[in-house]
């Protein structure tokens, strides 16, 4: 099988880029490197583009930024479509908030079923995951895979996998008791009674807020 040659201008373009990928890069950047033919420039976009190592962002002003996307990163992005691309990218802006199928729909004018598949093909990558949203009544949400959700999300340390864990609040508030119990009436401060708590399992743990907020 003929091996496909590498094009040096597109890698010495993905290098430029890679270099400056807290930025991104504009057409001025380009021009300043000796990068002044626009169709070159176009041609090399979309071959990186195509191979996920590229993203396109528009600023609110017209200008183009191109983000170069890190090596490891773009091996996940191989064998997905420019929509799963698409989809990524709209999510990626969402942040620990995440973004819900309709919102997908909107921001990105592609059908349900595109956004579904896109959205499949990104778990099935481990890109993106489903998070539970207590703030959307439990309406699931897409965010990139290692972020931690946004306590209005999460719905915080009483939430577990989108549902109020009332056994745990009941467990933890027996748990405060007990240690008020063994102090035999003594001043006991909220420091001290989280320490205690700590020590104890659950599935999560509370913060020194979230034990004055159950006493």
């Amino acid at each position: 099988m003929e091996m496909q040659a590498v094009d040096p201008n597109v890698e010495s373009f993905y290098r430029f880029c890679l270099e400056r990928l807290s930025t991104g890069v504009t057409d001025a950047d380009l021009a300043g490197a000796g990068w002044t033919d626009s169709s070159q420039i176009l041609r090399i976009a979309n071959t990186l583009l195509g191979q996920g190592r590229l993203n396109l962002q528009q600023l609110p002003n017209g200008r183009l930024i191109y983000k170069a996307v890190e090596p490891q990163l773009a091996a996940k992005f191989s064998g997905l479509d420019a929509h799963a691309r698409m989809v990524y990218q709209f999510i990626e802006k969402t942040g620990d908030k995440g973004a819900w199928s309709k919102s997908l729909k909107d921001q990105t004018n592609l059908q349900q079923h595109t956004i579904t598949k896109a959205t499949k093909d990104l778990m099935k990558k481990q890109l993106i995951k489903e998070v539970k949203s207590v703030q959307k009544g439990n309406r699931k949400v897409f965010m990139l895979i290692d972020l931690e959700p946004a306590r209005e999300v999460s719905g915080g340390t009483w939430y577990q996998d989108g549902e109020f864990n009332t056994q745990w609040v009941e467990s933890l508030r027996e748990q405060c008791q007990e240690f008020l119990d063994s102090n035999n009436g003594r001043a006991v401060s909220l420091p001290d009674i989280h320490r205690f708590v700590m020590q104890q399992p659950g599935p999560q743990v509370p913060t020194e807020d979230d034990i004055s907020s159950i006493m």
